[in-house]
């Protein structure tokens, strides 16, 4: 375990009580600070395959245009939990600059709602997979009768 940084003469008390707590909390800053940053890398790929595959379909008048908008569109799914984590890491920070109940409350609520968008997210993929699998099964039944 890292030694206690100085306790600041402004702080109360508590805070010092509270260090084993916030250390790990602190020590994630810089890799929810990466994994942020990455994913809006991610995002700005995806919106630049994007629009390349608008580009190069529709000057060839193929349907991989359409594919092109999917791409560009699905960067939304990078982008928000980049957002969520990028401002729970500024929040880590604020926290680790003046430790109060107020500020870590507010990066524990950054955290939630990266966490509550993945989950919705996962939802909504597994249903989508569900409704796909009935799909792949009912056409195989389809073909497998002709």
């Amino acid at each position: 375990m890292q030694e206690q940084p100085p306790i600041n003469t402004d702080i109360d008390s508590q805070y010092t009580a509270w260090w084993p707590a916030m250390e790990p909390l602190i020590q994630t800053r810089p890799w929810v600070k990466f994994l942020a940053i990455l994913g809006f890398i991610c995002c700005g790929l995806l919106v630049l395959v994007g629009f390349f595959m608008l580009a190069a379909g529709a000057a060839a008048g193929k349907p991989i245009a359409l594919l092109g908008i999917v791409y560009a569109g699905s960067s939304l799914l990078y982008y928000f939990p980049a957002k969520f984590l990028l401002e729970y890491a500024a929040k880590i920070s604020a926290f680790q600059q003046a430790p109060s109940i107020d500020a870590l409350a507010a990066a524990l609520t950054r955290q939630k709602s990266f966490w509550k968008f993945m989950g919705i997210l996962m939802v909504v993929v597994l249903c989508f997979y569900a409704i796909m699998l009935v799909l792949m099964i009912a056409l195989a039944m389809i073909g497998a009768v002709r």
